[in-house]
């Protein structure tokens, strides 16, 4: 379980990540990503698709590393990580400095989406090992579709839920793992992407407003549609 916060004023972001695990293990010293307990977080400050840098930050067992994209690593100044562990598992919080990520061009403030992703390694006393992350897949630092959004909201705004169905045109069969990108009516950049289940449905939680929604992926293409989140009820759309 894990959740994101902001500080406008700081131009920081604040993670904290909770797991329960019945069996922790970590190294002394050294190690790697699949011999020990860890985690790690990926930020894209710029969202801006496949030509988005991306900073990673690992601490595996007490050992923090630093990786990224397109020349880009994570840097120690970035971030402060401390971790607690227990009977029941590990404690993970972060806060990461925008201003010293983005070298002073990107401010936070509500409506700004952020690329961020979250993976926990597990090694257990047993032997085995096992791998969690929010976005689908790996390789998160070269594919910005395997890496969550987060879009910040100020205190108090009034949320709403949107429901979508992504299907065939003529069968009016759900489509299987479909995509929807949903962006903020007037913001400009890389949209929200919202991935869909099996039976081509998706559920995202958004402040309430208008919104542009259209299909993502190879039919990015088509004409969007202009809806209304309303504030604490339930909005429909099908694609």
């Amino acid at each position: 379980d894990f959740r994101v916060g902001y500080n406008a004023a700081q131009n920081a972001l604040y993670l904290a990540l909770e797991v329960q695990d019945e069996s922790v293990v970590m190294l002394r010293s050294g190690g790697n990503w699949n011999n020990q307990d860890g985690c790690d977080f990926y930020l894209d400050v710029d969202h801006l698709g496949l030509d988005s840098p991306v900073r990673q930050y690992a601490l595996w067992g007490n050992i923090l590393n630093f990786f990224g994209s397109q020349g880009t690593l994570g840097r120690p100044k970035d971030i402060q990580l401390v971790q607690q562990r227990s009977a029941q598992g590990r404690q993970y919080e972060g806060r990461l400095d925008v201003g010293e990520v983005s070298g002073g061009r990107v401010a936070l403030h509500p409506g700004l989406i952020l690329g961020l992703d979250v993976s926990v390694a597990d090694k257990d006393e047993d032997g085995s090992y096992s791998w969690l992350s929010w976005g689908r897949g790996v390789s998160k630092n070269f594919f910005p579709d395997r890496r969550g959004d987060v879009l910040l909201v100020e205190e108090g705004r009034p949320m709403g839920q949107l429901k979508g169905r992504i299907a065939w045109k003529d069968t009016r069969t759900g489509i299987k793992r479909g995509k929807a990108q949903i962006l903020p009516a007037g913001a400009e950049g890389f949209p929200l992407i919202a991935n869909a289940d099996v039976a081509g449905q998706f559920d995202v939680e958004l402040p309430a407003g208008p919104y542009h929604i259209q299909l993502a992926g190879e039919e990015a293409g088509a004409s969007s549609q202009l809806i209304q989140v309303k504030p604490g009820g339930q909005t429909t759309a099908e694609l």
